[in-house]
């Protein structure tokens, strides 16, 4: 697992966490491999996350934030 910065970021879109999950996966030196196989994804998986595509469950999503060190909130919008 990788440690998690301690910046929150805030992301509203497919794209948004999937860029933030690509961002801390490089951050952490992991391979698309590497997080998929912690995952028991595939990588074309870990891809499709990472490019905000259709199609990836919610809960292979919070299996990568959760493998790298994330917690996922859901707060009210102010």
């Amino acid at each position: 697992m990788v440690t998690a910065m301690a910046i929150p970021v805030f992301v509203t879109s497919p794209k948004e966490f999937g860029a933030e999950i690509r961002r801390r996966r490089k951050a952490g030196k992991l391979t698309q491999a590497e997080l998929a196989s912690a995952t028991g994804a595939s990588r074309r998986l870990i891809s499709a996350l990472e490019n905000g595509e259709r199609g990836v469950s919610i809960e292979m999503a919070l299996a990568a934030a959760v493998e790298l060190g994330l917690d996922v909130r859901l707060e009210p919008r102010t």
